[in-house]
């Protein structure tokens, strides 16, 4: 056992026979404590195989608890750069956002500008066709070029929306046809209506001798039980 330092800056002094009685002493205690202090000993009364199976699970829940550590680790990496992604992503999307705003801006003032430019058509007289057939004017200013096959499929559009509004026509004739019998309908019923009101007051006025308010009669018949209990 080391003692203390003495005044003059002396080396220590050890006692022999202080020594052994402690450590004699630590050792019973410490046997006595920590009987499981060395965990690869088997201990004195257990089975080797039942020693050597815990040794085992030990190691296996320490694998486990390190590959839970490190998936926990991974994970955490995992959000961070996921985080970061939809960040790139939102910032991404208001620059594409902003290019197309942009694109069809461009556009729109291409086709402008391009529409300002005069250009010279070429066209045979079995190209040209006037609304007063058989009078052709001379003033072409005016003239709106365009497409045969757009021409061909208007003139088929105006066959299309005489069908659609003649559609439209009779569906308005059956729908005014349900409109007036869910009129006659209501009708009929609000005349039943009347007829059960009218036999209801008589049948009050037979019972009670005149027509009571049902709301009323509906609360006593509520509150009757309560002030029985009263």
């Amino acid at each position: 056992q080391r003692g203390s330092d003495n005044e003059d800056g002396g080396s220590s002094i050890y006692s022999s026979s202080e020594s052994d009685i402690s450590t004699d002493e630590l050792t019973d205690s410490e046997s006595g404590r920590h009987h499981f202090a060395d965990l690869d000993t088997c201990p004195t009364g257990c089975e080797q195989s039942l020693f050597d199976r815990t040794c085992l699970l030990r190691e296996q829940k320490l694998d486990v608890e390190d590959a839970i550590a490190e998936e926990k680790r991974n994970r955490d990496l995992l959000y961070e750069e996921l985080a970061e992604l939809q960040r790139i992503n939102k910032v991404l999307e208001e620059e594409v956002k902003t290019a197309k705003t942009n694109l069809e801006m461009f556009q729109s003032e291409k086709q402008k500008k391009l529409n300002e430019i005069n250009t010279v058509v070429t066209l045979t007289m079995k190209q040209i066709e006037t609304v007063n057939y058989g009078v052709m004017s001379l003033d072409m200013q005016n003239a709106l070029v365009f497409d045969k096959n757009v021409l061909r499929k208007m003139k088929q559009r105006i066959s299309e929306l005489k069908e659609e509004k003649n559609d439209l026509k009779r569906q308005q004739g059956e729908a005014k046809k349900k409109y007036s019998k869910l009129v006659k309908d209501q009708k009929h019923v609000q005349l039943k209506i009347e007829e059960a009101k009218k036999e209801c007051d008589r049948m009050m006025v037979d019972k009670f001798g005149k027509i009571i308010d049902l709301n009323i009669l509906e609360k006593i018949t509520i509150n009757q039980p309560l002030e029985q209990v009263k």
